[in-house]
């Protein structure tokens, strides 16, 4: 007995020391007593001293476990069931996160002397920091979430690259494919990886013998060849980089196809283009990235006098300006190498195109561009502006007369650009709006140009209408001529030029001494027609007065001539015909007088009528037979159209032939002839009424007199001229009356 005792009790001692050296933090409570048992790193834990006692209520109250919360839970839950439980908490006090987890469990004590066996149950439960632990399990976790982030970016950047992507393993297999890879064999990524499926028969191109290659030889290799995808033949790129390490490859499949298109494109635009640059006379060089000349076109050969054949060969630029140097093309440098050094560094320097001026030996000015070719190197591209540089100089050369003879004009003239700004004025304009410093007002705008003219202005309004109204016209650009008057008696004729470049010209020239003399002409002339009427009124008084007793003498005369009151005897009958005749022909002249006035104040106004010309000639010849007469002077008037009627104004024809005769017969002498021939044209419905007469130097003298301004005056009423032919001893004098339908 007392060797089964020693056994228990040594059993007792092994397990008392194995829970002293538990690493974790322990307790342990008598479900039936209530005794509370713990170890010194528990109290450590939890912040209770070492000689203090504990109670299971001080466990409950340190970690806050009221009869709801989960660890008081768990704990009657094991007291009644024997459920083991794991809870997470926190020590408040240290901010520590623990982990406590318990059990129910029974001893067995044999009572030796009794032979009976006593049973006790507790409550196991040890604590365990986890404050690092979950530390590090959240870290882990982060690392976790960080790496599928990226994980599944990749992914997604893979999966979206237009190319398929594979990895194959040692094994030879393929672990992964993109959905580019899977979209070109109409699978899934799964089973593609399941089954092992390559992207191309190894008819077309065996993927597997590329890796091995590539394993086999420790480097990367790329290949374009043909394969039949989705039932088309492709051009593809196919690309396998080695990874030693693990001894698998990465690959790629790229689709060509449009490249090849495209690049065929590319060279036949290309072939294109230089055969347009063959045709066009602006020389071009193309040198490509290596400097080696890539293209020329003629023009190119023809401004620097090349050989082909020389050309054909694969020159560089530097060899081109070697030749062009060695046949004096270029200008000559003091040191060539550096100028070529330099000119070399373009191929590395330039990004945009940039322009050059060279000029030649020949004396010839070249402008060079020098631009990016597109496919690598530079373009080169040249242009002669010799003439056009001689053409620009002219040019300025003209401008700059024009500019000094404008600036020496006595009018005024201002320029003004499209945006309404002023771009030129000459010293005219300055001198008669007192300009004083004309550079400032150059390319100052609208409103503040126009102040200038404020000054001359009678008043405000009048400026203001005058700058809206020139506003308008440089919408409308009308050209317009007028007058303003200004202040200080200051007159100006000033006009609006709309310019062919789109800007305005204005010109203003003083007209105030000549406005001046005009207004004093104007108050002269007015009292010069006043004392024409005047004049014209006391004419036509004098006339009426005197017509009043003509026509009582004509009256009486004719009385006496019919002898009403008896028989005249023969020398008292001459006498009457005299005083009819006689007082005939001063109404003439009166008649005369009436029509001189007539062409000054209006214009003689007839009304056709038909008569016989003979009776017209037959009172003719009545009324100029005594001045023949009394001058000693023939006439004779020969008509052999009797009874032809013609159409005019009887009294206005006669009273012109008888203003024709009478003034030939001032200058005509004694004994000499005037003859009135009347000649018939039917066909051309009308009869020409010719005066013959002798010629005189005193005609030269007085060639418009007063009879023959009123015959000319009758006759343009008739819509007839006076005709004229005069020679040496001799003058012919003729008119056309229509004749009457």
């Amino acid at each position: 007995m007392n060797k089964k005792y020693n056994l228990e009790k040594n059993n007792r001692k092994t397990k008392e020391l194995i829970l002293e050296n538990n690493p974790l933090p322990w307790c342990a409570f008598d479900i039936k007593f209530n005794n509370f048992t713990c170890s010194l790193s528990f109290k450590g834990l939890l912040g209770i001293q070492n000689q203090q006692d504990v109670t299971i209520q001080d466990f409950y109250k340190i970690l806050s476990a009221h009869p709801l919360s989960p660890l008081y839970q768990a704990i009657q839950d094991s007291i009644h069931v024997g459920s083991l439980f794991s809870i997470q908490s926190a020590l408040k006090h240290t901010e520590k996160e623990i982990i406590i987890s318990g059990q129910k469990l029974t001893t067995v004590q044999k009572n030796f002397t009794h032979k009976k066996c006593n049973s006790s149950e507790f409550i196991f439960i040890t604590i365990e920091d986890a404050t690092e632990k979950n530390k590090k399990r959240q870290k882990d976790e982060v690392t976790y979430l960080q790496a599928l982030k990226e994980n599944r970016t990749i992914s997604n950047i893979t999966n979206n690259i237009p190319m398929a992507l594979w990895h194959r393993n040692s094994q030879g297999r393929i672990d992964y494919c993109n959905e580019t890879y899977a979209s070109a064999l109409e699978c899934s990524q799964a089973k593609i990886k399941t089954e092992n499926l390559e992207l191309f028969s190894k008819n077309d191109i065996d993927l597997h013998a590329l890796s091995a290659q590539a394993l086999k030889n420790h480097q990367s290799s790329t290949s374009r060849k043909h394969a039949v995808i989705q039932g088309s033949r492709r051009l593809v790129e196919i690309g396998i980089h080695p990874i030693l390490e693990t001894f698998s490859t990465i690959g790629y499949a790229l689709d060509i196809s449009e490249t090849e298109e495209l690049s065929s494109k590319l060279s036949s635009t290309t072939s294109a283009y230089h055969e347009i640059f063959n045709t066009i006379s602006i020389p071009i060089a193309v040198f490509d990235e290596r400097k080696n000349l890539h293209y020329y076109n003629t023009a190119y050969t023809k401004l620097f006098d090349f050989k082909n054949s020389f050309l054909e060969q694969n020159l560089t630029f530097a060899d081109i300006l070697d030749d062009l140097r060695s046949r004096k093309k270029i200008p000559e440098y003091a040191n060539f190498q550096e100028y070529k050094k330099k000119r070399a560094e373009l191929f590395n320097n330039v990004i945009k195109p940039i322009e050059e001026f060279i000029d030649l030996p020949n004396e010839d000015t070249l402008r060079v561009r020098i631009a990016p070719y597109p496919l690598g190197g530079l373009i080169f591209v040249y242009e002669n502006i010799t003439d056009q540089l001689n053409l620009e100089r002219g040019v300025n050369t003209l401008l700059a007369v024009q500019k000094e003879t404008i600036n020496h004009l006595y009018e005024a003239l201002i320029v003004i650009e499209k945006n309404g700004k002023i771009q030129f004025l000459n010293k005219a304009m300055e001198k008669l709006f007192n300009i004083s410093n004309a550079k400032i007002l150059v390319h100052q705008p609208f409103n503040s140009w126009t102040e200038i003219f404020k000054d001359f202005f009678l008043d405000e309004q009048q400026h203001k209408n005058w700058t809206e109204y020139l506003s308008t016209l440089f919408i409308n650009r009308h050209p317009i001529n007028e007058r303003l008057f200004l202040l200080n008696d200051l007159v100006v004729n000033w006009f609006y030029t709309p310019l062919p470049d789109g800007s305005h010209m204005l010109g203003f020239l003083n007209v105030s001494e000549e406005w001046n003399h005009e207004r004093q002409l104007k108050a002269h002339n007015f009292n010069l027609e006043k004392k024409n009427i005047l004049k014209q009124n006391y004419i036509n008084q004098v006339t009426h007065e005197l017509q009043k007793p003509l026509d009582n003498i004509i009256g009486f005369s004719n009385t006496l001539n019919q002898q009403l009151f008896g028989k005249l005897n023969e020398k008292q009958l001459n006498y009457c015909q005299l005083i009819e005749n006689n007082t005939e022909n001063v109404k003439f002249l009166i008649d005369d007088v009436l029509c001189l006035i007539g062409l000054d104040q209006y214009s003689l106004t007839i009304t056709p009528q038909p008569f016989i010309l003979q009776n017209m000639l037959d009172s003719l010849k009545a009324m100029i037979e005594p001045i023949f007469q009394e001058k000693g002077i023939d006439f004779t008037i020969t008509n052999k159209a009797h009874t032809t009627k013609v159409t005019g104004s009887e009294k206005h024809l006669k009273q012109a032939l008888f203003a024709i005769i009478k003034d030939l017969t001032l200058y005509t002498p004694e004994s000499a002839t005037i003859d009135i021939n009347v000649k018939l044209y039917k066909n051309d419905k009308k009869v020409t009424i010719q005066i013959n007469a002798p010629y005189h130097t005193k005609n030269e003298e007085d060639p418009q007199t007063l009879g023959n301004t009123i015959a000319r005056r009758i006759l343009d009423a008739h819509h007839t001229d006076l005709q004229q032919e005069i020679t040496t001893k001799a003058q012919t004098l003729s008119f056309d009356i229509p004749l009457d339908h």
